[in-house]
């Protein structure tokens, strides 16, 4: 009977400590939703301030809970280097540039970014960062022209894919790899790609040999598996191999670089 005792004590003794963590956690949610996230402006993020202000309530929960980004950090984490000249398409509100600039130590970053408004809020967390954007507002494609831009609630849904619920359309400047390489003013030899779909239209073949890392996120749902992979087959007959991979973002190396 005494041990029954003590089990049933134990038992009520967990039922307590269970119903105090359920209520405390959702005290948490509650002041998350209702006092933090109305009230945040700026967030800091790996050393990186962003700023959130009028960006959508799940783009702001992401930066808040330091799950924005978080694939490609970790491959630059890996393999980007101090001094590293970046070119990044795509570059959204610029927090992996920035990271790799604060953290990385990287020697100079290229922000090449096609919705104009984007472009403003990654130009807001440059200047909150005390750094210098250096960006080229365009989408990079295999030919210099313009094209149409899809624009989303949240801008990492902006492509130039055709996508379904998407707000509105704005025609912005598209550049060719050798276009953008000219005019980045730098000997770049690493690149961070997330063109939501357009990187299977690039003209991979007129890559400059410099390059030597490459940060990519694929993108297969949008524009199916065949094609994303591709990218991956073009990339690999220039003697690109995987390093790592998280989920759709990969890590390349050039092997002559090795």
């Amino acid at each position: 009977m005494a041990r029954r005792a003590v089990h049933v004590l134990s038992r009520f003794n967990n039922a307590q400590k269970s119903l105090r963590g359920y209520l405390y956690a959702r005290w948490k949610q509650w002041q998350f939703e209702n006092r933090i996230m109305p009230a945040a402006t700026v967030h800091c993020v790996d050393n990186v301030t962003l700023s959130v202000r009028g960006l959508s309530p799940y783009m702001k929960r992401r930066i808040l809970e330091n799950s924005y980004e978080t694939s490609e950090i970790e491959l630059c984490r890996q393999i980007v280097s101090e001094g590293d000249r970046i070119l990044e398409v795509g570059a959204g509100l610029g927090f992996v540039g920035l990271f790799c600039l604060v953290q990385m130590k990287a020697g100079a970053v290229i922000s090449v970014e096609a919705n104009p408004e984007t472009v403003e809020r990654l130009k807001e967390n440059y200047r909150l960062n005390q750094r210098q954007p250096n960006v080229i507002p365009a989408a990079v494609s295999d030919r210099d022209g313009t094209v149409l831009l899809k624009i989303g609630e949240d801008f990492w849904a902006d492509s130039v894919i055709a996508q379904k619920g998407l707000l509105r359309e704005v025609e912005v400047r598209t550049v060719s790899l050798p276009t953008v390489f000219k005019e980045s003013g730098v000997d770049l030899n690493c690149m961070v790609i997330d063109a939501e779909g357009a990187e299977v239209g690039f003209a991979w073949s007129s890559l400059p040999t410099s390059v030597e890392k490459i940060i990519i996120e694929l993108h297969p749902k949008l524009v199916g598996y065949p094609a994303s992979f591709k990218v991956l087959n073009e990339l690999q007959n220039q003697q690109f191999r995987v390093e790592k991979a998280i989920f759709n973002v990969y890590a390349l190396i050039r092997e002559a670089s090795l």
